[in-house]
């Protein structure tokens, strides 16, 4: 077999089909068999579905955070108090019954959601963990602020690479990590290799 048409055929299915498209023709590694026949609306569109399924889905967006509470007048106060987030939708269900808070931002972006129901239970904690992550301009004025409260730094201000990180503790123990400076010029560490971690305590069991 000639390289060319085998290193075509190692190319996987879905590879091809992003290339050729898909609903005029056969597969055109198809050709390369006897028997071939263009595809149907059916396998045209199983195609398309296992395309999408296994490169990615071009449209998501992520949107918020969801966090099980055990009192969501508490919780609520302490978002809305520390971070300025302000209550912009509020759900009742029955049978279950659960509550839903969805708090927005300054700029009006869904930012968080409290959940709080009888049929769920809030998570246990997981050293290290935190569910929410915050941007501020200046991580130890948030700490003082966060102090002043009178609320639990889990982590006083230190810094990371391009980053300064502080982390809060919610009314129910969730970790709320927050950070100042631009994240996303953090860079991977050397491949085959671990790095000392800065503040490797919030990962060990209390």
């Amino acid at each position: 077999m000639r390289r060319g048409v085998s290193n075509f055929l190692d190319t996987p299915r879905w590879e091809r089909l992003l290339k050729y498209g898909c609903g005029s023709g056969p597969d055109p590694a198809d050709r390369l068999h006897p028997g071939s026949r263009p595809p149907g609306a059916d396998e045209c569109a199983h195609r398309t579905r296992r395309i999408h399924s296994e490169v990615y889905v071009a449209d998501a967006r992520f949107m918020n955070f969801k966090l099980v509470v055990s009192d969501l007048d508490r919780s609520l106060a302490f978002y809305t108090g520390l971070f300025g987030l302000k209550e912009a939708v509020r759900l009742e269900f029955a049978d279950p019954d659960v509550d839903e808070i969805v708090l927005e931002d300054a700029s009006g972006a869904r930012a968080l959601v409290l959940l709080h129901g009888d049929v769920m239970p809030v998570p246990s904690a997981v050293p290290g963990w935190a569910p929410v992550v915050v941007q501020v301009d200046d991580v130890h004025a948030v700490a003082a602020e966060i102090r002043a409260a009178g609320h639990e730094l889990a982590l006083e201000p230190l810094g990371f690479g391009p980053v300064g990180i502080v982390m809060a503790v919610d009314p129910d123990g969730y970790l709320i990590e927050i950070i100042s400076g631009d994240a996303n010029t953090l860079e991977s560490t050397p491949a085959g290799q671990r790095v000392p971690h800065p503040v490797p305590h919030i990962h060990r069991p209390t």
